[in-house]
């Protein structure tokens, strides 16, 4: 990669993960972590796909576990919540997601049309 690209070698990623100098190889440790997370979110995606909202969130959370920052996961969960009428607890991990990814338009996005949806159902708005 070029050294312009990208974040400075070491500076933590948008998932989380700190991004490690071409030179340093990954240890076994940090594999096995991102290959963990990676198939918690694929376990997740094929129980959504099968209508199995609540084993897909399971899922996410796992793969939470190997990573507390997993923008993927807390988007997908975040998703099932508001398929769900769960806007309260969405709007909880689309905050916890602006937080690491504070220039998300799509979850600023979500964020907004969930507090509206809620508001329209309930009468109440949830302050961001």
């Amino acid at each position: 990669m070029h050294p312009l690209h990208g974040p400075p070698p070491g500076h933590p990623q948008t998932n989380g993960h700190t991004q490690l100098q071409q030179s340093q190889p990954k240890n076994a440790s940090q594999y096995l972590t991102q290959a963990n997370e990676a198939m918690w979110l694929q376990l997740g995606q094929v129980s959504e796909s099968m209508g199995e909202l609540d084993s897909a969130i399971l899922s996410y959370e796992h793969a939470m576990l190997f990573n507390q920052w997993s923008v993927p996961a807390m988007q997908a969960i975040s998703g099932i919540l508001r398929t769900k009428d769960q806007f309260p607890a969405a709007v909880e991990y689309l905050k916890q997601i602006i937080k690491v990814e504070s220039s998300n338009g799509d979850v600023w996005s979500s964020l907004g049309t969930s507090s509206l949806n809620y508001r329209s159902r309930s009468g109440v708005l949830i302050v961001v």
